[in-house]
């Protein structure tokens, strides 16, 4: 890797540090609570947004959650009591604001990741964590020198994968326990 390369690795982690640093334990409690008091939980998203939800799906049924990524061809129907998670930088993303009006109206629960509180999509959600700074909707003053959404998908990444690793210690759930889970059809 040449300098520049590795000065911009290291710019990179600098700025998903901000922004994980100021997701606070009282976030992961309460989202831990909102997915274990739940009975199916989907996941939606477009874009890069949407290939990290998916990701956190996978581990969400690691950890034995009955889970789902919304436009994947073998989703029931969300109903009353389910979660729907929907990651959106923008938090106005059409096909995510469309699924959360949907879950509001049969009475499931909303889990928003977004980077503006003043969203649609956060004012939608019963719960909102907010990834601040990962996104600039005044695009004459750049948080970040990487392209688009990238910071936000980042940061959303290491925060959802942080939240699998809260999840699995606090319901004391081994590797092995989610290896026997894990896909044997590769």
């Amino acid at each position: 890797m040449n300098n520049e390369g590795f000065f911009g690795a290291i710019r990179i982690l600098k700025e998903i540090k901000g922004i994980v640093k100021s997701i606070d334990i009282k976030d992961y409690k309460v989202i831990s609570k909102l997915i274990r008091d739940t009975g199916s939980i989907f996941l939606t998203g477009q874009g890069r947004s949407g290939l990290v939800a998916k990701m956190f799906a996978m581990r969400l049924v690691h950890l034995g959650f009955k889970t789902y990524v919304v436009g994947e061809t073998i989703g029931p129907a969300i109903q009353q009591g389910d979660l729907l998670i929907a990651c959106s930088g923008s938090g106005e993303t059409k096909k995510v604001i469309l699924d959360s009006k949907t879950s509001k109206e049969v009475e499931a629960r909303l889990l928003a990741f977004s980077a503006d509180s003043s969203s649609t999509l956060a004012t939608l959600a019963d719960y909102t964590v907010i990834l601040p700074g990962s996104i600039n909707k005044n695009l004459k003053k750049r948080c970040s020198r990487q392209f688009g959404g990238s910071l936000f998908e980042q940061s959303l990444l290491i925060i959802l994968d942080s939240l699998v690793y809260y999840l699995q210690t606090s319901l004391g759930i081994d590797n092995q326990e989610m290896e026997r889970i894990h896909t044997n059809l590769e």
